[in-house]
């Protein structure tokens, strides 16, 4: 079960291809810039990582124990740099992405439609490289599936099984 995340090589084409992707994705450029993000990111305990993540979320979607939680986290300069380091990999190597990579175990995409990060034909563009797949989409819900709508998503998890080809 993938939340919210399109296939590497989707996401490639997309960054190459896709104006509005590009526009939805400005962080992943702004990522590109050796030490910068990483300091902005923790400054003030992290403020500004907290702020885009409420920005981008339905209020209410994470508590303020996960918030501490995830501010823990962002301290550590290992944690922000590995987070980080995965959006310069994907635009500075995609021609290590192989183009053939497909997913042959039996795959559910969960995908927000409200996504403000990723354009939703980005899920059904990601289905071409899971033949035993299948997108489940989530109309109220946006780019934090598992905060917005905890419940609905952990029964589609769990209770639902993924259709073998």
């Amino acid at each position: 079960t993938i939340l919210s995340s399109p296939h590497p090589v989707v996401m490639a084409r997309a960054l190459k291809t896709s104006w509005r992707q590009r526009l939805d994705s400005w962080y992943f450029l702004t990522f590109q810039i050796p030490w910068l993000p990483e300091r902005l990111a923790s400054v003030g305990d992290a403020t500004l990582m907290a702020r885009a993540i409420r920005n981008t979320a339905q209020p209410g979607a994470f508590s303020e124990e996960t918030m501490a939680e995830l501010r823990r986290g962002w301290a550590d300069p290992a944690v922000l740099g590995a987070q980080i380091d995965w959006y310069r990999a994907m635009v500075r190597y995609p021609q290590k992405l192989p183009t053939d990579r497909i997913v042959r175990v039996p795959t559910r995409i969960l995908w927000g439609d409200g996504d403000t990060f990723l354009r939703a034909e980005l899920a059904d563009q990601s289905l071409a490289f899971c033949p035993a797949g299948e997108v489940r989409r989530f109309p109220a819900f946006g780019h934090w599936l598992a905060h917005e709508g905890a419940d609905e998503v952990a029964a589609s998890i769990l209770r639902e099984r993924i259709p073998e080809s």
